[in-house]
């Protein structure tokens, strides 16, 4: 069985806290009016209309927040009235505003919780010392204890919800870059072949449903493996990075670069036909030939072979691929720091 993701959870906490709470307004609604109690019976069965309706657009529209709002300000409605009216048994409604505060704090986090039980802690600092004519009236054992215990369990319940938030923040955080570093090669720190992957989907969707052309380079540093042996690897990597550098400081920002394995590079340019590809592909050329390499120890010139296709030449994704590479090995046959489009 797959974990639930945090959305699907929330859903379905939202949804079966509301139907406990239709189960518990239908006991206690129906309960008072067979008591007699015909006044606090109606208004808890309209309350649980308000929840069933509330939940029903939920589930129709496919909105949590209905359902989240709806439960939470219903909540701090009931608690005032229960603790204004002190219920239907001899003032045991009150009690109600221990898992009912706990339940709001869950839907609407630290925050709105907070906001609540501030509301809700004047309501009950008014019933039990402000003008005792229209409210229940409690004893001064009851509103001591009351008060200690709500106190200590609102309490509890906020420190817990507090780094529960935090550490599901601190979770997202880490998890975002995990995620970036999963999709960063980590010596140039472009997009890496993986994430390229998504890139050519993304480009190759918006292309079937648009039309909206595009095209790639692929680039290939000519003898890099002769630099590798005289220089060594880490001179190497060096080189490569100075690469990526050139190749990011002389693309737009909508292009993509990607070190896609070794010494190849693949260059997706949105937007471009493949004249415009041809043309970006000389510049770069250009540039990488005139670098100075000599600041890390390489006297000799790095240069590159490009392969420039375009998709509306291509059938798909993978034939836009092998034609560039095509052309690359055509450029390398033609003698190297070529563009072959």
């Amino acid at each position: 069985m797959e974990p639930l993701s945090q959305s699907d959870f929330q859903k379905k906490f939202v949804l079966y806290s509301g139907i406990i709470t239709l189960i518990f307004l239908l006991v206690f609604g129906t309960t008072a009016l067979f008591k007699g109690a015909i006044f606090h019976g109606t208004i808890l069965l309209i309350i649980l209309v308000v929840v069933l309706i509330s939940l029903s657009l939920m589930i129709i529209k496919d909105n949590i927040s209905i359902g989240e709002i709806t439960l939470s300000f219903i909540g701090i409605l009931l608690m005032s009235y229960l603790t204004v009216t002190g219920g239907c048994c001899d003032g045991t409604g009150i009690l109600w505003a221990y898992p009912i505060i706990v339940i709001i704090l869950l839907l609407k986090g630290f925050l709105f919780g907070l906001m609540s039980s501030l509301i809700y802690l004047a309501v009950v600092l008014f019933v039990f010392f402000g003008d005792q004519t229209f409210v229940y009236q409690y004893e001064t054992s009851f509103k001591v204890r009351f008060l200690s215990t709500f106190f200590l369990l609102a309490g509890m319940a906020f420190i817990y919800e507090y780094l529960r938030s935090t550490s599901h923040r601190n979770a997202l955080i880490i998890n975002e870059k995990l995620n970036l570093t999963s999709r960063l090669d980590p010596l140039t720190e472009l997009l890496n072949r993986r994430a390229a992957v998504t890139e050519f989907e993304r480009e190759f969707s918006i292309y079937q449903r648009h039309g909206n052309v595009f095209s790639i380079i692929i680039l290939d540093l000519d003898n890099f493996k002769q630099i590798n042996d005289t220089y060594g690897h880490a001179t190497g990597d060096q080189a490569l990075i100075e690469v990526a550098k050139q190749l990011t400081s002389h693309t737009r920002s909508e292009d993509i670069v990607v070190r896609w394995g070794g010494e190849e590079f693949v260059i997706i340019l949105p937007g471009t036909d493949l004249q415009q590809a041809a043309i970006k592909a000389k510049n770069i050329k250009q540039q990488l030939s005139s670098i100075n390499y000599q600041k890390l120890g390489v006297s000799d010139p790095i240069t590159a072979s490009f392969g420039v296709q375009s998709i509306n030449n291509s059938t798909d994704v993978d034939d836009l691929f092998v034609q560039a590479d095509k052309k690359l090995y055509e450029a390398k046959k033609r003698g190297r720091n070529q563009v072959v489009s």
